[in-house]
């Protein structure tokens, strides 16, 4: 998802510095969020029917509610 790791050659040199990234906060932030992205849509897709059976109940509510008053 997030693509932070850049690759380049510096003009003039022969050997470039490697840097460990994972050192760095951004790093851990994106994998964070990476991680959470993932996890919250397996939820979602295993509970859409649920998560859709509930809203439709709300509206129903909603409208029950709204009809009466």
């Amino acid at each position: 998802m997030a693509t932070y790791k850049k690759k380049y050659k510096a003009e003039g040199k022969k050997e470039q510095a490697q840097f460990d990234e994972s050192e760095f906060e951004t790093a851990g932030v994106l994998n964070t969020l990476d991680e959470t992205a993932s996890r919250s849509e397996k939820w979602i897709e295993q509970n859409s029917k649920a998560l859709f059976l509930s809203l439709v109940a709300v509206v129903v509510i909603f409208l029950i509610i709204f009809r009466v008053y």
